[in-house]
């Protein structure tokens, strides 16, 4: 398991927990790393979701898909997204990906 993945999902646990503090840290570090070397958009927005950043969290998913990142392969089961399924923007992008 990558190390940002990693740190992604301990973000989402913390943001869970209802320690924002903790989890903004996490994806601040995400994003300024991000800007020396690859940083998968997909954790990105995995992360802003979590912390109920969805605008923010759209625009990483848009650039994961422009991206083609693989992780993209979960966007229909992953648990993460799932109060996200009546979001326009949500199934504007599924129909992008002719999974709807």
């Amino acid at each position: 398991m990558s190390i940002d993945r990693t740190e992604t999902m301990i973000g989402i646990t913390y943001a869970r927990m209802g320690k924002r503090f903790e989890a903004k840290k996490i994806l601040d570090s995400l994003q300024n790393q991000s800007k020396e070397r690859f940083v998968s958009p997909w954790f990105l927005a995995c992360l802003n979701f979590a912390l109920g950043e969805n605008d923010q969290g759209f625009e990483h998913l848009e650039k994961a898909y422009k991206d083609r990142d693989s992780d993209l392969i979960t966007i229909i089961s992953n648990p993460i997204l799932e109060s996200l399924r009546s979001d326009p923007r949500f199934k504007a992008l599924l129909k992008k990906m002719d999974l709807e």
